[in-house]
């Protein structure tokens, strides 16, 4: 039972709106995470490949500037679920399984809330200092954020191992806790 997560890492995927470009994912093609919408089997939509996986799941931390003022950068960071890019093999997998998954997609939002904290406690000299620092920050995040996926994976031998599996979900449960003041994804960031 073999499980993977394909994390999407939008690392240029800045949208800015007021040139009026479109974002790389339509809103009815994405789920934004919430603490109080989990996620059902229904909403793996993508096609299986033909390695020996069950089921994966696609996520991404999603940032866009939503204004540009002066000295102010507003970006929305969202942790995000892709349903054309997730998918799962067996045709009633079960609520264990389904739980592994969505583990995979609190660890997104973690990671997005982990990067709102960085770049809201982040003060940059000037608009071009943070429109190159941001990025760097970003790719950053994004490379932990693998790096703990991929963890969470071999700990619990993709969901195989179901004490590990318990453990991670107490633990993954308490780090989302322990930055519930970073859970608005709209981030104000200071320039000095």
């Amino acid at each position: 039972m073999s499980k993977i997560i394909l994390i999407v890492l939008l690392i240029f995927s800045f949208v800015f709106k007021i040139n009026g470009q479109n974002p790389l994912y339509k809103e009815k093609e994405i789920i934004p995470w919430s603490n109080m919408n989990k996620l059902t089997w229904d909403n793996f939509k993508g096609k299986p490949d033909n390695s020996n996986n069950k089921a994966i799941t696609c996520s991404t931390v999603y940032s866009k500037y939503e204004t540009l003022i002066p000295n102010r950068i507003i970006i929305n960071v969202r942790a995000c679920f892709i349903k054309k890019e997730s998918w799962k093999k067996d045709k009633h997998p079960s609520e264990y399984h389904l739980n592994h998954e969505q583990k995979h997609f609190d660890i997104a939002e973690l990671f997005a809330r982990k990067l709102r904290k960085i770049l809201t406690d982040s003060v940059f000299q000037t608009e071009a200092i943070a429109r190159k620092e941001i990025p760097r920050i970003i790719r950053e995040n994004n490379k932990t954020l693998n790096l703990y996926q991929d963890l969470y994976d071999k700990e619990t031998n993709h969901s195989i191992n179901k004490e590990q599996q318990g453990l991670w979900d107490v633990k993954i449960d308490k780090e989302l806790n322990e930055l519930e003041a970073y859970s608005s994804a709209v981030i104000d960031i200071r320039v000095r």
